[in-house]
């Protein structure tokens, strides 16, 4: 039956965060292109359905296992000193920003594993015991520690054919390793997972990043902004195959 828009008392909150927006979600060609991975970033200004899509995919229907993370109130002035001073201005952060959606991913996989006895359940569950408290840490709280401890019990990512028992996040300006190290512990992390996803069949997992905007002096996130009033939601897949 159709209704006049006269009849209609509102169109919705102004912000997708405050609104009951799955009940009248419309899925677009952007949802649609998200779903086959062809596209990755959603950019727009406040009101436009970047954080209406975010729910769409966590709270709503969705083949995969989806996580929001959203980078309000993100420590970005922790962040800058996670910098990678032997790689490119561009590419300065890349390290510290992998290392955090592996960790992210690692706690969903966590989450959903039935073998915790199994090496590589545990492996990962000591890394996050030592340095998160447990394995659900809030995001703000990924890269705050000055140093992350790797135990034997843990992973150990070898550097130069040596293994390291740990990793400083915050360093010397004349120190050049950041990057190396943390990038081998990040892919221990992520070949840990592959391998905990494959034995026990589990489903792909999507972390949902909403609110992508942090400072400019940051260049991994201006390579994102194009006008300081635009905002970005991002989709990062993971799975085993």
């Amino acid at each position: 039956m159709a209704t006049s828009l006269r009849k209609l008392e509102s169109f919705g909150d102004v912000a997708a965060e405050d609104d009951a927006v799955l009940d009248y979600f419309l899925a677009t060609d952007a949802v649609a292109q998200i779903e086959r991975t062809q596209a990755f970033l959603v950019l727009g200004r406040k009101g436009s359905g970047k954080t209406a899509n975010v729910r769409h995919f966590t709270e709503g229907h969705s083949l995969s296992r989806s996580k929001p993370l959203n980078l309000r109130g993100h420590p970005w002035r922790i962040h800058a000193q996670r910098i990678d001073r032997g790689a490119s201005e561009v590419e300065a952060y890349v390290s510290s920003w992998r290392y955090l959606i592996a960790l992210e991913f690692a706690s969903m996989v966590l989450e959903d594993s039935e073998r915790p006895q199994h090496d590589e359940v545990e492996a990962l569950t000591s890394l996050f015991r030592e340095n998160c408290g447990g394995i659900n840490p809030s995001l703000s709280d990924i890269l705050r520690p000055k140093r992350l401890r790797i135990s034997k019990f843990s992973l150990q990512p070898p550097i130069l054919g040596n293994a390291i028992g740990g990793v400083e996040l915050e360093r010397d300006p004349a120190d050049l390793q950041f990057g190396a190290e943390l990038n081998a512990l990040t892919a221990s992390i992520l070949e840990t997972c592959y391998a905990i996803v494959a034995n026990e069949s589990l489903d792909p997992y999507v972390l949902q990043f909403d609110e992508l905007r942090g400072p400019r002096k940051m260049p991994s996130m201006a390579f994102f902004e194009t006008r300081s009033e635009n905002a970005v939601s991002a989709s990062l897949h993971f799975s085993s195959a």
